[in-house]
């Protein structure tokens, strides 16, 4: 099993203590050495941060991809819905404009009718009061 770079440095430190001289001497390789480890180590971790921010970026890419196209999609609904309703109601106005145009001949010939028929009463009455012109 493998020690930790600060496992390493405190082992470093005991043995220094002790006394020995050529202990004292492999100090400064040591130092370099556990410096390495612990430099090597950071740089692994920067590595596989690096991998998990890249793996999150394409995720989100990926999220950002179907809600861009689930929304085009959901637009596009929208505007057939849209489209459909406006084909529709021009028919009911279409529809309305008719049926307005057909009351309105109707009510022209009611009041055509009402007057005919009034100047039909008038000259029968008129045609009652006066004598005949024979």
């Amino acid at each position: 099993m493998m020690s930790t770079p600060m496992e390493e440095f405190e082992k470093a430190k005991k043995e220094a203590a002790s006394g020995a001289e050529e202990q004292f001497a492999k100090m400064p390789e040591m130092g370099y050495f556990l410096l390495a480890q612990q430099l090597s180590s950071i740089n692994q971790q920067i590595a596989s941060l690096q991998n998990q921010v890249q793996k999150t970026d394409e995720s989100l890419r990926q999220e950002i991809i179907a809600v861009r196209q689930e929304v085009y999609s959901v637009r596009f609904e929208l505007k057939q819905e849209m489209n459909s309703m406006r084909s529709e109601l021009k028919q009911e106005i279409a529809a309305l404009s008719q049926e307005v145009g057909g009351l309105r001949l109707w009510s022209i010939g009611a009041v055509v009718g009402i007057l005919l028929a009034a100047v039909g009463w008038f000259a029968t009455w008129i045609s009652a009061r006066l004598p005949a012109i024979h």
